[in-house]
């Protein structure tokens, strides 16, 4: 099965199938979450002429580059329409287009199963997610989820980029896509989840057992029993910072620890905090203590 193709839907091609038919590959592709069901991609220099099939995924466009022509053609109509870079299009599942653009070829794409949209309109919102999806619109202006499609792609390509944070970012780009260009019907919310003082041990816990692991909102949504959008914010409620900060602060904390305590290179200091490696390590190290992790043992 595809990354995105959550449901079988006769005739519909995923977002994989698409991209593998393109002239050039992307320069960014990476997974938002690990559900599968969300992703990130950036191009460059693909033709001017793209067909687009009908897609199993609601999908964000930002224009990226400089200002364009774009011309979309499909489902009975024709629509020209000038954008400015940073402008974003947002095309639901289902609908196939031959798309061409006058002027630079730059933009970035970020694909959701209309099953994660439906459930985080539930999750998020607490309304019924049956049928909500996007609106379609081309080149509409949107600065929040400009600002948050940006700092996803600055994540996605920084060596000290974070997966956690990524899944972060995007949790935020889906309830500001729900709120503000979809058909979310309007409802009341329920009181915020608390996290229980039980619940939030055993996150701590598991937390401080996988440190050296690669950890996403998804696992640790997982141990609380919560959605990742309730998590993050009951979590954030209990302890003051936002997962992602938390468990880069406990990954800082044992590093001190291991560095105080230990001769161990500071490779293996790294990889047993969960650092990508030495280099990773010694900015994060660096950019929370103002010293080398070097530095720091011989101070010590």
């Amino acid at each position: 099965m595809t990354i995105l193709a959550t449901r079988a839907l006769k005739g519909l091609a995923s977002p994989d199938d698409w991209a593998r038919g393109l002239a050039r590959a992307p320069l960014v592709d990476v997974a938002v979450g690990r559900s599968g069901q969300t992703r990130l991609r950036r191009w460059q220099g693909t033709d001017p002429d793209v067909d687009q099939p009908a897609l199993d995924a609601h999908y964000v466009v930002v224009h990226l580059g400089g200002a364009k022509r774009i011309r979309r053609t499909g489902e009975g109509a024709s629509l020209v329409s000038d954008v400015a870079s940073g402008a974003i299009t947002i095309l639901p599942e289902g609908a196939a287009y031959a798309w061409n653009t006058q002027g630079p070829i730059d933009y970035a794409h970020f694909y959701v199963s209309p099953a994660a949209f439906e459930h985080a309109a539930e999750t998020t919102f607490d309304r019924d997610g049956r049928g909500v999806a996007p609106i379609d619109r081309i080149g509409g202006e949107d600065p929040v989820l400009l600002g948050l499609f940006q700092a996803m792609l600055d994540e996605a390509a920084s060596p000290l980029g974070e997966a956690l944070y990524i899944d972060t970012l995007g949790e935020a780009f889906i309830g500001r896509l729900l709120r503000d260009h979809s058909n979310l019907p309007p409802s009341g919310r329920r009181a915020p989840y608390a996290l229980a003082p039980r619940r939030l041990a055993e996150v701590i816990g598991f937390i401080e057992a996988n440190l050296a692991q690669a950890l996403t909102l998804d696992d640790l949504a997982a141990v609380a029993k919560l959605s990742r959008y309730h998590f993050s914010r009951a979590f954030a409620r209990a302890t003051g910072l936002a997962p992602h900060a938390f468990v880069v602060g406990r990954r800082l904390d044992a590093a001190k620890a291991l560095l105080r305590a230990t001769s161990l290179p500071i490779e293996d200091v790294a990889r047993r905090c969960g650092f990508r490696g030495a280099s990773h390590f010694a900015a994060r190290f660096r950019r929370a203590t103002g010293a080398s992790p070097s530095d720091y043992r011989r101070d010590r």
